[in-house]
């Protein structure tokens, strides 16, 4: 791959198999491990990560669409591949022809699957849905054993599993409200039992809960952000300080100029030089995930320094003072996201900044910005 806008993402493959393996651990030999890599693995690259998890011992991938799964299946990815969003019905057909296990939790979506699975004479999988105290998408608890039953009396449909989410796995100070889904989920598995209906898999744990919420894993977890080397909450850092962050952002000064004091930089002059200054341009904006709230806030690493964003964050590009930097020249390596020198910006850092969390942050990246995979599969530097 040519990298011909001076904006790149480092997607360490190194790092990524290292938090599988943790997790791996963490959730013992008797808990399958699905690695969730929906959103273009929450900004890092599905193909190359999902690969990569899978070779590092994860059994199984999830998505959020049928698109998502077509993107791994076309890169020649066999693994079983579950669709945890919403699929219209009309859509039934190419989840059975890309042989997806599909998430249901209305009864039109099975029916239209069934149909086609018969036409195409094939199987399809599914997980049933349970809303057990997320209240978005899913089948409540009361509703769920008549919903299965109709579901594995639809011809072609094997009814693989059954899961739910856990809004606040993340929060040790709301674990009565985890307790609380967790009993209606235990009671909704004790009732399909009793009845002999009971899917042979069943699931609950996302990352939070796969880390600390041992009563949570049932036979399969499926972590998310903890693979990327994110913590699901400020909270959890401590208990998760093992992980190592899996991306990078870096790009290149394409422009110095030193500014007068009194100087407007950017948009509406919102940065006012008060010294003789030197000002870096870095092309990286909003359009590429740098939001416009960083502007006059967030910074750069230039030689191991921290470098000020100065005045709006432009589409295409961001200004910097460098000033504290005098050796920085044009062509030189400016950090975004990780390490330089002594000095990092965490990607909990820009979230802070902006209000909104870890996950946020890495999905929103954009496709303008090229992903570099290191230490991918044989261990050496590869582009995908």
């Amino acid at each position: 791959m040519k990298i011909f806008r001076p904006i790149w993402a480092e997607i360490d493959c190194d790092a990524l198999e290292h938090n599988v393996r943790l997790m791996r651990e963490k959730v013992g030999a008797a808990t399958k491990l699905m690695a969730v890599v929906k959103a273009d693995a929450y900004g890092h690259g599905a193909v190359a990560v999902s690969k990569s998890a899978l070779h590092a011992g994860a059994d199984c991938l999830a998505v959020a669409s049928v698109e998502e799964a077509f993107e791994l299946r076309d890169a020649g990815i066999a693994a079983d591949i579950l669709i945890l969003g919403y699929t219209q019905p009309n859509w039934a057909s190419a989840v059975v022809e890309g042989g997806f296990t599909q998430t249901i939790y209305h009864l039109n979506l099975a029916r239209a699957l069934s149909v086609e699975a018969e036409k195409q004479k094939k199987t399809v999988k599914a997980h049933i849905k349970i809303d057990s105290g997320m209240g978005r998408i899913g089948v409540e608890p009361e509703r769920a054993a008549h919903l299965i039953r109709e579901v594995a009396g639809l011809e072609g449909i094997e009814v693989e599993g059954v899961y739910t989410h856990l809004a606040t796995a993340d929060e040790p100070e709301n674990d009565a409200h985890t307790d609380r889904q967790l009993e209606r989920f235990g009671a909704l598995l004790a009732e399909l039992e009793k009845e002999g209906i009971r899917p042979p898999v069943a699931h609950a744990a996302n990352s939070a809960a796969a880390a600390r919420r041992p009563d949570a894993l049932f036979n399969l977890a499926r972590p998310g952000i903890l693979l990327y080397g994110l913590s699901p909450s400020s909270q959890m850092k401590p208990e998760v300080s093992d992980f190592r962050p899996v991306m990078s952002v870096k790009t290149t000064i394409v422009e110095i100029k030193t500014v007068s004091p009194g100087t407007r930089i950017s948009y509406s002059g919102t940065f006012t030089a008060k010294r003789p200054t030197r000002v870096a341009t870095l092309p990286a904006g909003y359009a590429d995930g740098f939001s416009r709230r960083l502007s006059n806030k967030g910074t750069a690493l230039v030689e191991g320094t921290r470098a000020p964003i100065i005045g709006n964050v432009c589409m295409d590009f961001m200004m910097a003072d460098v000033t504290d930097a005098p050796g920085a020249k044009i062509g030189d390596e400016a950090v975004l996201i990780g390490r330089q020198g002594g000095d990092e910006i965490h990607v909990d850092d820009i979230a802070g900044i902006l209000g909104t969390i870890n996950y946020e942050v890495v999905s929103l990246i954009g496709k303008r910005v090229a992903r570099v995979f290191t230490n991918y599969m044989a261990g050496s530097p590869n582009e995908v």
